[in-house]
């Protein structure tokens, strides 16, 4: 069985000069929503590592979404609202006016840290990618293999899990745009009417419009 952790493409430019606190907040809410770079195609490389995915699976983010649809023209692909990025905390210090990938890197560290404000907190979205992983291990268990396509940080707690899981691949999966690791397990795929996974449930919520 195979899964491939892929992360999304390049997103489109969101303008941003020195923002304070509020500013930043709409500055990320624009940038959720705008998707790819208008330029920006899959390499035929990566291509070829997930092609042969049976299925697909991505976040409800639109540069995620965007990026499923250019690997897997007109492929079913589920949009599953668990696997979404890890949200950042509202940016402290309301006065202060800073670049806005000076405050991602900033809320980002702060988040490490313990501060979650307005954002779930560490160790809720640590559990949050362990179940992640388990559902890419059913639908891998159903299907043989099956492709995520999410982000940086979210792909990387995925990876952590399925590690602990027994799945062989990169203790660090690629963060660059286009980035694929592939995770592999010995088992083989249940087939049939005997398609049934035994173990915990996972619930797969309803899709979110994105």
């Amino acid at each position: 069985m195979k899964i491939c952790l892929v992360r999304h493409g390049k997103p489109a430019p969101v303008p941003g000069k020195s923002v304070n606190a509020e500013g930043f907040g709409r500055w990320l809410r624009e940038f959720d929503a705008a998707g790819l770079d208008s330029w920006e195609r899959p390499p035929k490389d990566m291509v070829h590592k997930v092609c042969d995915c049976r299925a697909v699976v991505t976040s409800p983010l639109e540069r995620a979404h965007s990026s499923a649809r250019l690997l897997f023209p007109g492929r079913s692909v589920l949009v599953e609202a668990s696997l979404r990025e890890f949200g950042l905390p509202s940016a402290p210090l309301p006065l202060v006016r800073l670049q806005p990938g000076t405050w991602v890197a900033l809320c980002r560290a702060l988040w490490f840290a313990g501060y979650s404000r307005g954002a779930e907190n560490i160790t809720d979205a640590r559990a949050r990618a362990a179940k992640g992983a388990e559902l890419l291990v059913r639908l891998a268990a159903h299907n043989d293999s099956v492709a995520f396509v999410g982000h940086g940080l979210i792909n990387t707690f995925l990876a952590r899990e399925l590690k602990r899981l027994g799945w062989q691949g990169p203790s660090i999966p690629d963060r660059h745009y286009w980035g694929v690791a592939v995770y592999r397990c010995g088992l083989q795929p249940i087939k049939g009417r005997e398609a049934i996974v035994k173990g915990p449930r996972v619930r797969v919520p309803k899709p979110e419009t994105v």
